[in-house]
């Protein structure tokens, strides 16, 4: 993962990686 002092970019990214934790664990329940 790219290291950035951006503070948008680091949202962004901290907000994709909780997304996507979310969206497994929707699909590993489901599964």
């Amino acid at each position: 993962m790219p290291k950035t002092d951006d503070p948008w970019g680091r949202q962004l990214i901290d907000s994709m990686v909780l997304l996507i934790k979310e969206e497994l664990h929707h699909f590993w329940q489901v599964a």
